[in-house]
């Protein structure tokens, strides 16, 4: 399975290569929600998973995205450096690793 892409292709071009395996999914803004249903959705159908990336995503299931935490993906989320609220993403950091950037 090659990586998926929900949202536009352009917005993930400097998130590092590493995070590009065959078995991430990508989710950018409006279309992290998407990213996220269709990763549990994978996993729940015992489909292979590594890395769940999220790219400025705005609000996002808690409890989906610690369910996924939980079957071994690895969550990050990239945010743009002007466009932070610390309180707002404190609680992606608690499921994934959060990269302030300039994507």
């Amino acid at each position: 399975m090659p990586y998926r892409i929900f949202g536009e292709i352009s917005a993930i071009k400097l998130v590092p290569k590493a995070l590009w395996g065959a078995f991430s999914v990508f989710g950018v803004n409006a279309q992290c929600q998407d990213a996220i249903t269709y990763t549990y959705a994978q996993l729940q159908a015992h489909q292979r998973i590594e890395n769940l990336v999220l790219i400025n995503p705005k609000n996002a299931p808690m409890p989906l995205l610690n369910q996924i935490a939980s079957a071994g993906c690895r969550i990050y989320c990239f945010v743009q450096a002007k466009q932070v609220d610390l309180q707002t993403y404190q609680e992606f950091a608690k499921v994934g690793i959060v990269i302030i950037s300039k994507i």
